[in-house]
């Protein structure tokens, strides 16, 4: 008979009235698979738990760059962009091999668009 592994289940957001739950200070790997459960109570009456898998990889956002500069080089614009940062400060390429960026623009013409 194989034996059940006990789930350590960590509290986060309690006795909340918002509808959402900001897992940042959970520390939570990048490319992890977690179970989140989550309980409606009100006046001393518990719902059953409903549980939902969560892959931040999958079911969160990737922040915007950290910083973007530019400099004219000659007839050249050089565009610096740093890398989108984790809750600890770290790159988030630490957790994603390959992370790629869209640049766009526009060109300012006496036509207003």
């Amino acid at each position: 008979m194989k034996k059940k592994k006990k789930k350590n289940w960590r509290r986060v957001c309690e006795r909340t009235t918002r509808t959402r739950c900001d897992l940042t200070g959970s520390n939570l790997r990048y490319l992890g698979v977690y179970v989140l459960r989550v309980q409606a109570s009100a006046d001393g009456v518990n719902s059953h738990w409903v549980n939902k898998d969560f892959c931040p990889h999958k079911n969160a956002s990737l922040g915007p760059p950290s910083r973007v500069e530019m400099a004219p080089v000659g007839n050249l614009l050089n565009v610096t962009i740093s890398d989108p940062l984790t809750s600890t400060q770290h790159s988030m390429k630490e957790h994603v091999l390959f992370l790629y960026y869209r640049i766009l623009y526009w060109s300012r013409s006496d036509d207003p668009q």
